[in-house]
């Protein structure tokens, strides 16, 4: 403590800081149930689109396998648009992509709108607010805390499952 700091701030940054990272770990949670349970809850309605449009279930299944590859994939652009841009950016496009992505859906009539729209754009929408982005957040928070921060993180793909 240096001779211009007055003694009754000494304890309130820590406070403060502490709870502003547990903000943190509590937006990556909510981000990541999110993404997960959004992109995992096209599952779901498999049979009744495949029933609805008259679509083989394998075709249908196309536009879930395309959102994973796309979230896995593109994953490194994640990593690198984070760190050129920040979370903010990173969290509201995603969140922008995943709303557009659901509404464009809501429209589509052919096979090939939902693999654009749920696949590629789900699939990408879900890899900026998913673990790349929030284990990057994170690490700028917790610090020898990590561990314990991603192990409730992770714990969050669970919870989004069901």
């Amino acid at each position: 403590m240096d001779q211009t700091t007055p003694p009754n701030d000494t304890l309130a940054a820590p406070a403060k800081q502490s709870r502003t990272a547990l903000n943190v770990l509590a937006l990556c949670f909510v981000l990541s149930v999110l993404g997960r349970g959004l992109s995992d809850s096209f599952t779901v309605f498999l049979k009744p689109i495949s029933e609805n449009f008259g679509w083989d279930r394998a075709s249908v299944v196309s536009v879930y396998s395309l959102t994973w590859l796309a979230s896995g994939l593109t994953a490194p652009l994640v990593g690198r648009l984070f760190d050129r841009s920040g979370p903010r950016v990173v969290y509201a496009l995603g969140l922008s992509l995943l709303g557009c992505a659901f509404l464009v859906a809501s429209r589509a009539e052919q096979l090939w709108q939902f693999q654009l729209s749920v696949g590629l754009c789900v699939g990408f929408g879900t890899a900026l607010i998913g673990n790349v982005s929030n284990s990057i957040l994170l690490g700028r928070w917790f610090g020898p805390r990590l561990p314990t921060a991603m192990a409730v993180m992770y714990s969050a793909t669970g919870a989004g499952l069901l």
